[in-house]
C-alpha cells in the first residue's frame, strides 16, 4: 500500500522537530533572492539567498535555498496566477531579464500587487503592511539591476522587513491566517459540501480533485512535477466522475503523500537512479543504520574519504561493518530481529504521470536477510583486490548489461524493466529474472570481456534458480565458487578455452586479437563447431612455445604458465563437444573460463615472486 506508507512517513517527519516538513497548505520551494524592506516599505536591498559554495551547505555552483512557503507551485500554462508573499521576479518586482514580453511582466506584477493590497485590512499585520506599502509605491520601470543581481533573479523570491530576521511569510499571525483561509482560496476539492469516504482511511472527507503538490524529482518526468494519481481524459474516467473523484483520496492525505514523496526524491541519501527508474526507500521509524544499509545496496554509500560529522561517522562505521557482513553473505547483527516496516519504491516517468516500476514493503530484518542471501549467491573466488569491499549494488548489476560507450557503460541501453525485476529479486529473495542472465551472457559474447562482476552475476542467477527449483530440503547441483577440476562439461569447456588462449599468448606474445576476441562467443554457444579448430591451432602454438630458459621466463611473466598438459587432462573429462549450449551452460562456460584464468595468473604471480626472491 504505497499511499498509506507515504502518509505514515509524512507523519513521522511531522513529529520530528528537526525536520522542516511543509504542513497542509504550504510547500517547499527553491528561493534564490529576498526583497529586504524597511518598516515604511522602502527598499533596503535585494539579497542573494542561494547556497554559497564556501558554506556548509555544499560546494560548486550556488544553488537556490529551499524554504517552506504558503501555497503550492504553479503549473505552466495557468496564465497570470500570483502566489502569496513569494513568487518569481516578474511578480514580486515586475522584472524579467531580457524580457521578450514586458507587457505581460507588468501585468504579473500588478496582479501580485492587487492580490496583496486586497488582503491588507483582513490580515492586519504590520510586516504585511510594509510589504503592501512597498508594492503600492514600487515602479518596475525605474528598476535596472546590474548583472550580478540578475544572476539570482531567475528563480523565486520572498520578503523580509527589518529589523526582523525571519521572512514575512514565516510570521505566525500570517501563517495562521493562511491556514484558516487555505481551503476557501486555494483548496482543490470539488465537493465543498458533501463528504465522501476516502480510500486511504475510509472516513468521510473532502476529496482532492487534484493530488497536490505535484511530485518533483523523478528523472525524466516534467520539471514542473508529475502525479502518481491523475485522470485528465474521459477515457480514464467512469460513472460520470471527473478527475480525482475516480480514486477518492482526502485532500489532507493527498497532500501528505505527495509532500512525503517529493521530500524523499529530494534526499540524495534515500534516492538513486537505476535504468529509467528513480528509486527511493524509507522506514516507518527512524533507523539510521538500516536506511543507510539500504543506501549501500542501491549504490549510495559514502566513500571513505568523504568528511562526516562525529555522530554520522559512528553510524557510517556501523553501516560499513554491516555491509561487510552482508557482502560475506551474513545478515548484520544490529538488524537481525528488527521488525521496523521498510519500503522501497521505484518510479518511472510517463508523460505527466508516474509509473510504479516496483514496490516492496516488509521489515528491515527481512530485507537484510534477503540481501545477505543475494551476496552469498554472488560469491565467486578469487576476488580481485579492487572488488573486495565493493558491494554489488542494483545499479552496478544492471549496468553490467549495458553496451560500452567509450570507457563508460551507456545507461540508455539498459532494459527499462530490468532494474525493477532485479530489485524485486534481491529484496524479496525471488529468482533473478532470466533476462538478467541472458543480457549478461549476451554482453560477454559481444565484447569478450569476462570480468569478476559478470561471472558473479551469472553464478548468482544459476545458483538461485537451481535452489528454488529444488524446493525446501532439496539438494541442487552446486556451482563452483572457486576452481573445480571436476566440474560439469560446460565448465570444463570454459577451462579448456582459457588454457588454449594462454598457450597462444605464451607462444606468440602480445597480440592485437587472441582466440578469445575471435572465437569466445561461438565457442561458448556452439562448441562442436569451434573447438576442433581451436585444438588444431593449439598444436601449432605448442610448436612455437619458447625453447630457451630466458624465452620461457619472459613468456611466463607475460601470460603465466601455459600448462600444456592440462589440455589433455580437461579433454579426458569431456566425452564429446556439444553442438549447442543452452543459456545456463553458457554461463557455466564463462565461470570455468574465469576460474582457470585467475588460477593461472595467481600461480604465475607466485612463481615470479619466488624467482625474484631467489635472484635477490
Amino acid at each position: 500500500m504505497i499511499i498509506p506508507a507515504l502518509i505514515k512517513y509524512y507523519e513521522r517527519l511531522e513529529a520530528d522537530p528537526d525536520q522542516d516538513i511543509a504542513p497542509l497548505g504550504f510547500s517547499r520551494q527553491k528561493i534564490s533572492f529576498c526583497v529586504t524592506l524597511n518598516s515604511d516599505g522602502t527598499l533596503e536591498a535585494i539579497e542573494d539567498m542561494r547556497r554559497s559554495p564556501d558554506s556548509e551547505w555544499g560546494s560548486g555552483k550556488p544553488v537556490a535555498r529551499q524554504l517552506v512557503v504558503p501555497g503550492q507551485a504553479k503549473s505552466s500554462g495557468q496564465g497570470i496566477n500570483p502566489c502569496f508573499l513569494w513568487d518569481n521576479a516578474a511578480y514580486t518586482l515586475g522584472f524579467k531579464p531580457e524580457d521578450p514580453k514586458p507587457e505581460r511582466t507588468r501585468a504579473c506584477f500588478e496582479a501580485f500587487r492587487d492580490r496583496h493590497l486586497s488582503l491588507r485590512k483582513e490580515i492586519n499585520d504590520e510586516l504585511f503592511d510594509a510589504v503592501c506599502a512597498f508594492l503600492k509605491q514600487w515602479n518596475p520601470d525605474s528598476f535596472s539591476p546590474d548583472t550580478s543581481l540578475t544572476e539570482y533573479l531567475v528563480s523565486f523570491g520572498v520578503y523580509r522587513v527589518l529589523p526582523e530576521q525571519r521572512f514575512v511569510h514565516e510570521r505566525q499571525t500570517i501563517k495562521d491566517w493562511w491556514t484558516r483561509h487555505y481551503s476557501a482560496s486555494d483548496g482543490v476539492s470539488e465537493n465543498d459540501g458533501d463528504l465522501i469516504p476516502s480510500l486511504t482511511t475510509g472516513r468521510p472527507s473532502r476529496i482532492a480533485r487534484l493530488h497536490e503538490p505535484a511530485i518533483k524529482g523523478v528523472a525524466g518526468a516534467q520539471s514542473s512535477g508529475a502525479r502518481l494519481v491523475s485522470f485528465n481524459e474521459d477515457a480514464f474516467e467512469s460513472y460520470g466522475k471527473s478527475q480525482g473523484m475516480n480514486a477518492p483520496v482526502a485532500e489532507e492525505d493527498a497532500f501528505k503523500y505527495c509532500t512525503a514523496l517529493s521530500r524523499l526524491l529530494d534526499d540524495r541519501s534515500r534516492r538513486t537512479g537505476i535504468g529509467d527508474a528513480t528509486v527511493v526507500w524509507w522506514s516507518d521509524q527512524p533507523e539510521a543504520v538500516g536506511e543507510a544499509i539500504a543506501g549501500a545496496v542501491f549504490g549510495t554509500l559514502p566513500k571513505e574519504d568523504e568528511p562526516t560529522e562525529a555522530e554520522d561517522a559512528l553510524i557510517l562505521a556501523r553501516v560499513r561493518a554491516a555491509v561487510s557482513r552482508i557482502v560475506s553473505g551474513l545478515a548484520p547483527d544490529d538488524l537481525a530481529d528488527s521488525r521496523t516496516p521498510f519500503h522501497v519504491l521505484g518510479l518511472s516517468p510517463n508523460a505527466a504521470r508516474l509509473s510504479v516500476r516496483f514496490w516492496w514493503d516488509g521489515t528491515l530484518a527481512e530485507m537484510t536477510r534477503h540481501i545477505a542471501s543475494h551476496h552469498a549467491d554472488l560469491r565467486l573466488e578469487p576476488v580481485p583486490p579492487q572488488e573486495a569491499e565493493r558491494p554489488f549494488s542494483i545499479r552496478r548489476i544492471v549496468m553490467e548489461t549495458a553496451r560500452q560507450h567509450g570507457a563508460k557503460p551507456d545507461a540508455d541501453t539498459v532494459s527499462p524493466n530490468l532494474a525493477g525485476e532485479v530489485a524485486r529479486a534481491i529484496i524479496t529473495g525471488a529468482p533473478y529474472p532470466m533476462s538478467l542472465l541472458e543480457a549478461v551472457i549476451r554482453r560477454v559474447r559481444a565484447d569478450a570481456r569476462v570480468t569478476h562482476a559478470r561471472c558473479a552475476i551469472v553464478k548468482a542467477c544459476i545458483t538461485r534458480r537451481r535452489r528454488i527449483l529444488a524446493g525446501p530440503g532439496g539438494k541442487p547441483e552446486e556451482i563452483p565458487v572457486s576452481l573445480n577440476k571436476d566440474g560439469p562439461a560446460p565448465y570444463q569447456l570454459g577451462r579448456l578455452f582459457a588454457v588454449l588462449e594462454s598457450t597462444q599468448l605464451s607462444a606468440l606474445g602480445d597480440l592485437n586479437a587472441t582466440i578469445k576476441d575471435r572465437y569466445f562467443g561461438s565457442a561458448s554457444a556452439t562448441p562442436a563447431l569451434v573447438f576442433p579448430r581451436l585444438l588444431r591451432l593449439h598444436q601449432h602454438h605448442v610448436e612455437k612455445l619458447p625453447k630457451t630458459a630466458e624465452e620461457a621466463r619472459q613468456a611466463k611473466k607475460r601470460t603465466g604458465r601455459t600448462m600444456t598438459g592440462i589440455v589433455t587432462e580437461i579433454v579426458s573429462k569431456i566425452t564429446k563437444f556439444p553442438r549447442h549450449l543452452n543459456i545456463e551452460d553458457q554461463g557455466l562456460f564463462q565461470i570455468g573460463y574465469y576460474h582457470q584464468r585467475q588460477d593461472m595468473f595467481t600461480k604465475s604471480d607466485m612463481t615470479s615472486e619466488t624467482e625474484s626472491t631467489q635472484e635477490s
